[in-house]
């Protein structure tokens, strides 16, 4: 009789990076290409002052699907809400519809605790969460990133 044979399990891990400039995250994704289709990547900004008005959100969200789609091959949804304790940010990339899914009409990344409870929905421990939002909410642009183990430790090497 032989013994079963011990199968790995990969599991799949969220990387968490805010950045103050956005290019540095056009970059990072123009990097990704060579990873395909096995990495999750969304991104959370808040609308500041160069980007008040709904005209001048769209087109600056419009803006950014398009740079997305030339420079990765990973698939991108783009949504806005409002938050009460943020203000107003957009969400692009694979996780967008977990905070734009609606409960009682209301998009989840809208209710007060909505976006810490996506992200500690991710498996993002609550003191990490914490940071990610007051970066968040000071302006920065916050990355999740989502793969294997061994693409993240890879990537996250690009970030020093």
């Amino acid at each position: 009789m032989t013994k079963p044979k011990h199968r790995e399990i990969k599991h799949r891990h969220v990387l968490l990076k805010s950045f103050s400039d956005f290019d540095q995250i056009e970059q990072l994704i123009t990097s990704l290409k060579t990873y395909g289709n096995t990495l999750q990547l969304t991104i959370l900004g808040r609308f500041d002052d160069t980007h008040h008005g709904t005209a001048k959100n769209q087109d600056w969200l419009d803006s950014l699907v398009l740079k997305w789609k030339n420079c990765s091959v990973l698939p991108i949804e783009v949504g806005v809400v409002s938050n009460p304790e943020i203000g107003t940010i957009f969400i692009a990339g694979s996780f967008a519809d977990m905070f734009l899914q609606e409960i009682n009409g209301k998009k989840i990344g809208s209710m007060t605790t909505g976006i810490y409870g996506v992200l500690r929905g991710l498996g993002i421990d609550q003191e990490r969460v914490n940071t990610y939002m007051n970066a968040l909410s000071e302006g920065d642009y916050v990355l999740i990133l989502r793969g294997y183990h061994h693409e993240l430790i890879s990537i996250a090497e690009t970030f020093r």
